[in-house]
């Protein structure tokens, strides 16, 4: 592709800032041979050339070496020139930066992945392509265990649903449901990936590469939600035992009360005469009896949310009984 072809297509595409742009870039990289690429990047390097020609060069070969996965020409690229370009002339810029970042992954190119992400989002949210980079950005770094504001992923929701209603883009399906994953709604989420991957074209230069990544994640939502149960599971568990733990507590409580009713009474016999102790024993025979009995009616009790309150008077009683017997026999 000579520069004068080159600038032609440019023509046709007109502004930057329209999604026009972006997929006719996109269409342009995916048929470049390597003596387009060697042309491109001799435009990009010319100082004579047109701003908005070596831009458009810039933009072509960065989508190119984004779609081959070749992070290394990538970094590269914009190492070398996205400096030489003026951001107020390029609100695109700041797009292209922030899913090359993206590519890169790892946590401080996120961080700032997210903050170019942002930028552009602020300058052009009418374009879906920014939008949906937007909450590309926020679910990876959900992915990756950083820390997000729920605000920024509410808003991340809301940005790839608009891009979505702009442009039925099976990319697009698949980030919407690795959101809805972090809703709970697998099954919502699952079928957007089934959708996406049968409605992804086959023509496309990567395609293998980007129904492969889809594939990764379909994984990773069931693992993301096998995760999630395990732990509402544990946590259930966890529940039970504590409300296990409480109840054998209340019952060691009543029986550390009825031994020590015993031991007392027996104290008490022991210092008293023969009759004494005879008249004691049917009085200590019906305090037992009572004890018992409230004994269990406090685990029936106990099994029964929102009664605690018969419960506690329960215990009272008894509680109260055991003083009386020991008040008037001691």
């Amino acid at each position: 592709m000579t520069a004068k072809e080159f600038a032609h297509q440019l023509s046709i595409l007109g502004s930057e800032t329209g999604r026009k742009y972006e997929l006719g870039f996109a269409q342009i990289a995916d048929r470049l041979n390597t003596a387009d690429i060697d042309g491109l990047r001799q435009l990009l390097g010319d100082p004579k050339a047109a701003d908005d020609l070596r831009y458009a060069s810039f933009f072509c070969l960065a989508t190119r070496y984004r779609r081959d996965r070749n992070l290394g020409n990538l970094t590269k690229l914009h190492s070398d020139f996205s400096a030489s370009f003026n951001r107020d002339d390029h609100p695109t810029l700041d797009h292209l930066q922030a899913i090359h970042l993206l590519a890169l992954s790892g946590a401080s190119n996120l961080n700032q992945a997210l903050w170019f992400a942002s930028r552009a989002r602020t300058r052009l949210p009418a374009h879906p392509g920014v939008a949906h980079a937007f909450a590309d950005v926020v679910v990876t770094l959900l992915d990756n265990d950083r820390a997000v504001e729920q605000s920024t992923v509410d808003a991340a929701f809301e940005a790839v649903r608009e891009a979505i209603a702009q442009e039925r883009y099976p990319k697009f399906l698949v980030t919407e449901a690795r959101l809805l994953g972090y809703r709970g709604r697998y099954d919502e989420a699952a079928e957007a990936i089934r959708t996406a991957i049968s409605e992804e074209d086959s023509n496309e230069h990567d395609y293998n590469l980007r129904v492969n990544e889809y594939m990764t994640h379909a994984m990773s939502l069931r693992l993301h939600q096998a995760k999630r149960e395990m732990r509402d599971q544990v946590d259930a568990l966890k529940a039970e035992v504590r409300d296990v733990n409480v109840g054998n507590l209340q019952y060691l409580a009543m029986f550390t009360g009825l031994l020590s009713l015993v031991a007392a009474s027996i104290g008490i016999a022991g210092r008293v005469s023969t009759a004494g102790a005879l008249l004691l024993l049917p009085r200590l025979g019906l305090v037992l009896t009572l004890a018992f009995a409230a004994l269990f009616a406090i685990i029936q009790l106990s099994h029964r949310p929102g009664r605690q309150w018969i419960w506690y008077l329960l215990a009272v009683v008894a509680a109260i009984l055991m003083l009386a017997i020991l008040s008037y026999f001691g």
